[in-house]
């Protein structure tokens, strides 16, 4: 065998490496966007989840003691920490947690910060613009999963089973 012969067969060529790393950029160009908005969904579901529980929760409430519950105010958004792409722990069991009487406590660390807001007639006029005289409750999910500093809002209503949702996921 000459020594022709035996270099070819001994790697590749520099073209050929170079054609892979063509191949593989453009492969990672293209899925890496695609994984981080499957990830966005997945975190988003957690506000849909977690406001048919606070409604669940709510209705059995008021099915008990005839109202609705309160848990925030009406800026007050649980955990306090800012809505960010990162998760933030729930702390369900300290004495400051607002959602503990209502019996909302997620398995782990959430994604959205919450708010529940409650009363008797003059609804917040955003949710019911034609009056509400009876008792209601608005309870709300926002977060800003994607980082760009907008944050998406959920809203559940009572009275109503649609939810609400304000955001670009």
């Amino acid at each position: 065998m000459s020594r022709r012969q035996v270099s070819r067969v001994q790697g590749f060529t520099l073209i050929e490496l170079m054609i892979v790393v063509v191949i593989v950029g453009i492969l990672a160009a293209t899925a890496i966007p695609s994984f981080q908005r499957q990830v966005i969904r997945s975190r988003a579901s957690e506000a849909p989840a977690m406001l048919g529980r606070i409604r669940m929760n709510q209705e059995s409430y008021r099915a008990e003691f005839g109202q609705y519950f309160g848990a925030t105010t009406v800026s007050a958004f649980w955990p306090t920490t800012t809505p960010r792409a990162q998760s933030a722990p729930w702390n369900g069991t300290s004495n400051s947690n607002p959602f503990r009487l209502l019996g909302v406590d997620p398995d782990g660390p959430v994604y959205f910060n919450y708010n529940v807001q409650a009363g008797y007639g003059s609804a917040p006029a955003l949710q019911y613009p034609n009056g509400y005289e009876d008792w209601w409750f608005v309870s709300q999910a926002t977060a800003d999963l994607d980082g760009n500093g907008g944050s998406a809002l959920y809203e559940a209503i009572a009275g109503r089973a649609a939810l609400y949702h304000n955001g670009s996921w």
